[in-house]
């Protein structure tokens, strides 16, 4: 766990300090991880998912393997190479406009993401939408492709419009004293911990652990965070 992805945290110090800059560098990693990648998916006894899959012997993310590490120093390495044009490109002021709006919301975008896909995926399952009866990586899969996108994108904008104010004025006001933004952060992470483990269900009050969800939420509490207050200024 600590190998892989304080592998890939490590790149981002590495390209600040400018350490991963220019195609003489970039390229060769890039190239170099996904030969490893492809190498160890056709040849090794990883699978083709990067993510869990049910009834999979071997799943690449839990607890993450080498594929994880190959796919990130080549992602890695593919954006870093296009750094150039891209800051070029973001001179612009309709892509810097998009840029500074999506990060704006980020947060909230990543956490709710999965929402959006599981509340269409539960409708479409609901009302009998065909699309979830084609066959993966058939032709007319591929062609619904951008529509199931499309439906994700709009749903997700709708819970960032919701939902971002939260992430936006989350943030404490005032000095937090450091015990309690320890004490704070083990009890989040704590109970995220027990939550990606073994999930919320149980033997409690409505079939679910109701302590183990409590505990980020008192521990965001107790670091300071109030999603209700708004943001000075």
């Amino acid at each position: 766990m600590m190998l892989v992805w304080l592998a890939v945290h490590q790149l981002g110090y590495a390209w600040h300090d400018g350490r991963l800059t220019g195609l003489s560098k970039l390229l060769p990693l890039c190239l170099g991880a996904l030969l490893i990648l492809v190498g160890l998916v056709t040849l090794g006894p990883y699978p083709l998912s990067m993510v869990s899959v049910p009834g999979e012997a071997v799943s690449n993310s839990l607890p993450p393997k080498l594929t994880m590490l190959a796919l990130g120093v080549f992602q890695g390495g593919l954006l870093l190479s296009l750094e150039a044009p891209l800051r070029r490109w973001l001179t612009r002021m309709t892509p810097w406009t998009a840029t500074v709006l999506v990060n704006g919301m980020i947060m909230t975008i990543y956490l709710w993401h999965l929402s959006a896909m599981a509340l269409i995926a539960g409708l479409g399952l609901a009302t009998g939408f065909a699309g979830l009866t084609l066959v993966p990586g058939s032709g007319v899969w591929w062609l619904c492709r951008p529509v199931w996108i499309a439906i994700l994108l709009v749903v997700l904008a709708l819970f960032g419009l919701i939902f971002g104010r939260f992430e936006r004025s989350a943030a404490g006001s005032g000095s937090i004293g450091a015990w309690r933004l320890i004490v704070g952060s083990a009890l989040v992470c704590g109970g995220l911990a027990l939550v990606a483990l073994d999930g919320v269900g149980g033997s409690g009050w409505l079939g679910i652990r109701i302590w183990v969800i409590a505990l980020p939420f008192v521990g965001a509490a107790v670091a300071g965070v109030n999603p209700m207050r708004s943001r000075p200024g």
